[in-house]
């Protein structure tokens, strides 16, 4: 199986999707599934039963964290006992569910589809979805890209890694004769690069550079009469 959803994490842990058991012992035991952010997508698949951890479920936990206060697209897709993650068009990770559990065993206990919140009342989440996509299979990573595309323009968000312990929004500079190129991470694509030459205390004095919506990479010419120039990254949200 398979999901993919536009989310809004506020905090974590966050639901998104379960199908658990339907006994006061089992509602927080997957049945066939649950997905949850904290703040890494863990991706669990069960039959419900209560025999504990190693014979009624597995798990597959995302190698990177999500971000809160900004869009992101989760997608978790398993066949068999393999699983692939991905934030907003990047893999996270692909593995094997824990325990050597194979996804032959689930079986659905009969209980609702919970969206945001556990049938146990556990991790409600926090935040919203703009979008949820469940499919019976495996979604290969091609489809993930196009469902990434298509839930962003959509939804009226940019794709990029919003975890501030990553990549962020540094930018690299390089200096040829008079000329500065300034670039930052592809998936900032669509951010504005903007120049301040009054100081960084002068909140009115941001301008964004011409063209830098469209690319990663531009250069531009300073003013020699201006001591200092600064630039940042900034984007819109719609």
């Amino acid at each position: 199986m398979s999901i993919v959803a536009a989310m809004n994490f506020r905090a974590f842990p966050a639901e998104i999707i379960s199908k658990t058991g339907i006994t006061s012992s089992t509602k927080n035991i997957a049945a066939p599934f649950d997905v949850y952010a904290n703040s890494a997508v863990q991706f669990f698949r069960g039959n419900g039963g209560t025999s504990g951890n190693g014979t009624s479920y597995g798990n597959y936990i995302a190698t990177a964290g999500a971000w809160t206060n900004y869009p992101c697209v989760v997608a978790a897709s398993d066949a068999g006992n393999t699983v692939s993650q991905y934030l907003s068009g990047t893999s996270v990770g692909t593995g094997l569910l824990s325990n050597g559990y194979q996804e032959a065993n689930d079986f659905d206990a009969g209980a609702s589809v919970y969206i945001g919140q556990r049938s146990d009342g556990f991790y409600p989440l926090n935040g919203d979805v703009a979008e949820l996509i469940v499919t019976a299979s495996a979604i290969p990573s091609n489809e993930v890209t196009t469902l990434n595309n298509y839930l962003s323009t959509q939804h009226q968000f940019v794709l990029f890694n919003g975890n501030p312990t990553k990549i962020g929004t540094s930018l690299t500079a390089s200096l040829t004769n008079s000329q500065i190129t300034l670039s930052w991470p592809t998936d900032h694509t669509g951010w504005q690069l903007q120049s301040n030459s009054v100081g960084l205390a002068a909140t009115n004095a941001w301008y964004t550079v011409s063209g830098s919506t469209l690319t990663n990479t531009i250069t531009v010419t300073p003013s020699a009469a201006q001591s200092n120039i600064f630039y940042r990254m900034f984007y819109q949200q719609p």
